[in-house]
């Protein structure tokens, strides 16, 4: 286990055998670790003992775990770092996570058929609302998650 940079950062751009290359991160990037990290937020990024899942978020804990071994590419890295910092963001606003961290209807508005389909496929009816949101603006950037982040917890 370890925290943010530069291990993190290396690990989640996949440089995890030169933590020096982090500085390739781009600004973007940068803001959602750093928003995170003022809304005392941890990250994990290490091999999880199951492959079932891409990465999770704690609330009890206030933790990331972005899972190594299931999003092997940083791509993926930063994806479900934003999926995740979603749900960190709902934690914030509401810490049973019952509600999403923005507006419902612009949840809606936003939602694509691809996430529905995905969040009905693999969720229980209890968590759609919060997994709708997270897997609808894991796509968008890094800075948009950020200032999500920053709104509903700084």
């Amino acid at each position: 286990m370890f925290k943010w940079i530069p291990a993190a950062l290396a690990a989640l751009s996949l440089y995890v055998a030169a933590p020096a290359r982090s500085a390739e991160v781009t600004a973007g990037q940068a803001l959602l670790i750093d928003t995170l990290t003022n809304a005392n937020v941890d990250l994990i990024v290490d091999e999880c003992p199951t492959e079932e899942f891409y990465g999770l978020f704690s609330a009890k804990h206030k933790t990331i775990v972005i899972c190594t071994n299931v999003a092997t590419d940083a791509d993926q890295r930063w994806e479900t770092l934003r999926h995740e910092a979603i749900h960190a963001a709902q934690a914030c606003v509401d810490p049973s996570m019952a509600t999403t961290a923005q507006p419902l209807m612009y949840v809606y508005d936003s939602l694509s058929k691809r996430a529905f389909r995905a969040v009905r496929g693999y969720y229980s009816e209890e968590d759609w609302q919060i997994e709708y949101e997270a897997f609808t603006f894991m796509r968008y950037s890094n800075t948009y998650v950020a200032n999500v982040v920053a709104k509903s917890c700084l």
